[in-house]
């Protein structure tokens, strides 16, 4: 079953039409959409409700493994080198509010292009005034893939230190539907496709400009949804000679335990797409190679998850 949440209707709007959604007069939290096989929740705006109606929603259709939740809408963006329209999959959530970052499982290769987005409790109007990380201290980006193979920053063509907690991308509801999800699923169960709508210096557009600004980037989201495959996870995927080469990479990335649960699930895909997770662990395993941090070590994590996007040979 595919889970969506959307803040305001008319980001919805696309969503239900492309999916024959029919509104559940029974569920009065909030707004509820439902189809056999998919169910949208309207949350209304800012963190708060966002919360709440992710909660509610995935309490109300409890989400099995092979099921997904989307949060879907429009954002700020911080460079105008970034048309309005552009359709983006959040690769780093940052919460405004405490500073704490989060990182979807973003496995599979999509038409969209990766960012990293802030989360405010209330509408952005100056992104010129927005905190500012130095140039330093900036998260490490990973391989972000733009839709037609090439690599991209996804950061835009400015520097770090110009941009707000080096995210590309701001709204309001991102963080808080991850937070909330994160109780009933697993990251790669969480996506999050935010469209650009305006670059923080007006204020949102119409109703109607913005239900016609995300009707493509809602197509081509529903169609690539729709495509991504459903296993089953429950038999252990892997071979004793797989689990001795995922236990010696955890150990040799000084992998935390999160980090650890990224890189089963990334092999998990591996395995269940026809390759072989002792083979590409191989080179951690090598006499001759070192990594001395954490920090390193999620450098190379990300550089795996880059080859198995399909965007680099295996």
């Amino acid at each position: 079953m595919l889970l969506f949440a959307a803040a305001l209707y008319p980001e919805a709007a696309p969503l239900i039409d492309f999916l024959h959604l029919k509104k559940d007069p029974a569920f009065r939290a909030f707004d509820l959409f439902t189809s056999a096989d998919a169910a949208l929740i309207i949350t209304g705006c800012g963190p708060a409700n966002a919360a709440a109606g992710t909660a509610c929603l995935l309490t109300a259709r409890p989400p099995k493994s092979s099921d997904s939740f989307v949060n879907f809408g429009i954002c700020g963006c911080c460079s105008r080198d970034t048309a309005i329209g552009t359709p983006y999959l959040a690769c780093r959530i940052t919460d405004a509010g405490d500073g704490r970052t989060y990182y979807p499982d973003l496995l599979y290769a999509s038409p969209f292009a990766e960012a990293g987005i802030t989360s405010f409790s209330k509408p952005v109007s100056n992104p010129a005034a927005l905190p500012r990380l130095p140039e330093s201290s900036a998260p490490d980006p990973g391989q972000p893939i733009a839709p037609s193979g090439r690599k991209q920053w996804a950061y835009g063509t400015l520097p770090y230190g110009t941009l707000p907690y080096g995210n590309l991308l701001f709204d309001m509801e991102a963080a808080a539907c991850y937070q909330s999800a994160r109780h009933f699923l697993m990251q790669h169960q969480m996506i999050f496709c935010k469209v650009v709508s305006d670059y923080g210096t007006s204020g949102r557009p119409a109703p109607g400009a913005v239900a016609d600004l995300l009707k493509e980037p809602a197509a081509s989201l529903t169609a690539w949804l729709s495509g991504l495959p459903a296993p089953d996870l429950s038999p252990d995927p892997f071979t004793e000679s797989d689990h001795e080469a995922i236990r010696t990479a955890s150990e040799r990335l000084k992998l935390s335990e999160a980090m650890h649960a990224q890189l089963i699930r990334l092999m998990t895909y591996a395995s269940l797409t026809g390759h072989s997770p002792a083979k590409l662990l191989a080179f951690f395993a090598a006499p001759e190679f070192t990594c001395t941090s954490k920090k390193e070590g999620k450098r190379y994590l990300e550089q795996l998850k880059y080859r198995l996007s399909g965007q680099a040979d295996l």
